[in-house]
């Protein structure tokens, strides 16, 4: 009988001007579900090679990508880069405004 894999990410609390903002989690590509500050969520996944990303409106994070075997567990960090870089980031590197790192 096979397990279950999951992908955990935990959104840390540090970008003040998203504090009310809901971010949406990608996985291949698809939202599976959203993140709100200083809160976890788990997405159960199937196992095998899968892509992670973080988005609130048209920025993102970097895309995270891995391979989970049969009942594996990954957890993840995403958090923001601070106010002076979120406005560099916005403009110009708009895959750079969150980070999505292991945990």
């Amino acid at each position: 009988m096979p397990k279950t894999s999951n992908i955990s990410i935990f959104r840390s609390n540090d970008v003040w001007m998203d504090r009310n903002r809901v971010y949406k989690v990608l996985i291949d590509g698809e939202v599976s579900g959203e993140l709100w500050p200083d809160k976890s969520e788990t997405f159960r996944v199937r196992p095998g090679e899968h892509r992670v990303q973080v988005r609130i409106d048209f920025m993102k994070s970097n895309e995270f990508s891995t391979s989970i075997e049969d009942g594996q567990s990954l957890e993840l960090q995403c958090s923001g880069k601070g106010s002076a870089m979120a406005l560099f980031n916005t403009l110009f590197r708009r895959n750079a405004y969150l980070t999505l790192r292991p945990f």
